[in-house]
């Protein structure tokens, strides 16, 4: 009954989110409290033990010390400048591609980065000359790649995840790793494909070169002390990860062991603040992702609410004693996609399935990197999607309404080659 009742406040908190825009997280942590204190007997203090302190705190800290470079302009001048330095059309996809990439290895979620650089993309399209949907892809499947980084803002909400789980910072580490470098694998394959197939295409069209775009403004003061800060915070973290993951030992090493992501990024913060280079007030207000960060925690204590009924081990049963091993991988990447069709990658899907590998793990062969690779990519190979929050979005930015409906059923078949290709991919790497 109880399963009945959890099943029903998800499938409500995801029909007035679509309805009615209401956070899910609301409806969830509501939900969670009735059930879990009402019905299963929980006390409240148990609840509030779910919620992700660990993952709330570094992206609560990186959306601050990476929004300065939003509010101050300097993303957006360093955006152009990179563009600007070819101004060959086929190059142009490339380009926007490397960009979104590059924008989340310093800290950016994906639907940050599609926010920013869908307007940007489209506009650039006609003054190019080039297919839309070379450019809609170099977004979204540009910013996955760079948000996966497993110190951008979505690895770390996922490596949270994991160690939460499993209390094992190497194998949220390895397992973030895997992720990062599966999804560029596949995501960097579908690109290729379609940037050469709308290459070919400009090229019989006689497409013309970009001469109409206008040169980017040079970097001001602030500006430049942004990305000098951006830089040494990012070789900081940089540095202290690849000494503890290695385990070298030398005086340096007793530093970095005591380094930490958030902690390092709030140290940004503050010497940004300090040398006021951006409206921190505006920073706090428009960039830390307080509606990610609301979805997360009420969706975490549901989902712990569900584990406490036995969600986990029911799952766990049916993956277990119905799907043979060598489909596996390509099972948990199908669900985890079309679990992502209809809802958030990082809020709903990769919460509620990363629970299942420690016990799948047990009666599988293959490692549980592997297995959270599965999920991570599966749920991120569906962002293509018109139905998704990034797809939606370039939908959207297009204004011709005749390019939009038919880009529709273009970026939909794409979202399910992506899935397929996912899904290949992960079964070989499971065999190997």
């Amino acid at each position: 009954m109880s399963m009945i009742l959890i099943a029903a406040a998800f499938v409500l908190a995801v029909f007035l989110n679509k309805q009615y825009r209401i956070n899910l997280g609301l409806t969830a942590v509501a939900s969670a409290y009735l059930i879990g204190c009402f019905v299963l007997g929980m006390k409240p203090g148990v609840l509030k033990e779910y919620i992700p302190i660990k993952i709330i705190f570094p992206v609560v800290s990186i959306t601050l010390f990476y929004g300065t470079a939003l509010e101050n302009g300097t993303l957006i001048k360093v955006v152009n400048h990179f563009i600007g330095k070819n101004r060959k059309n086929h190059l142009l996809p490339v380009m926007l591609f490397l960009c979104c990439i590059g924008m989340g290895f310093v800290g950016l979620d994906a639907g940050t980065i599609t926010m920013i650089m869908a307007p940007i993309a489209l506009s650039l399209t006609n003054a190019a000359g080039i297919q839309p949907l070379a450019v809609m892809c170099a977004v979204l499947l540009g910013a996955p790649i760079g948000s996966n980084y497993m110190f951008a803002a979505g690895g770390t909400i996922i490596r949270g995840i994991i160690e939460e789980l499993t209390s094992d910072s190497a194998l949220g580490m390895k397992a973030g790793l895997s992720g990062f470098i599966d999804c560029g694998a596949v995501f960097i394959t579908l690109f290729a494909i379609v940037a050469a197939v709308s290459a070919s295409k400009e090229k019989t069209q006689d497409a013309k070169r970009i001469d109409r775009l206008e040169e980017a403004e040079k970097l001001t003061g602030k500006q430049k002390l942004t990305v000098f800060l951006i830089l040494t915070v990012t070789g900081l973290i940089t540095v202290s990860a690849v000494f503890n993951a290695f385990h070298i030992e030398n005086g340096i090493s007793e530093i970095s062991a005591k380094a930490d992501i958030g902690f390092l990024a709030l140290l940004g913060t503050a010497c940004a603040a300090c040398m006021n280079l951006s409206d921190m007030d505006t920073v706090i207000r428009r960039y830390v992702p307080w509606k990610i960060i609301i979805m997360i925690s009420g969706i975490s204590i549901l989902m712990g609410t569900a584990r406490e009924a036995g969600l986990i081990d029911m799952l766990s049963s049916a993956l277990n004693g119905n799907i043979p091993g060598i489909l596996l991988p390509a099972s948990l990447v199908a669900i985890a996609g079309i679990m992502s069709f209809f809802s958030s990658a990082l809020s709903v899907v990769i919460p509620t399935l990363c629970p299942l590998i420690p016990l799948i793990a047990e009666n599988s062969d293959i490692s549980q990197a592997v297995l959270y690779s599965c999920i991570i990519i599966g749920s991120s190979a569906t962002g293509l999607s018109p139905f998704s929050t990034g797809g939606a979005l370039v939908i959207s930015s297009v204004s011709d309404e005749t390019k939009r409906d038919s880009l529709v059923y273009k970026l939909l078949a794409l979202s399910v080659v992506n899935l397929m290709l996912s899904a290949a991919y992960m079964t070989v790497r499971g065999i190997l």
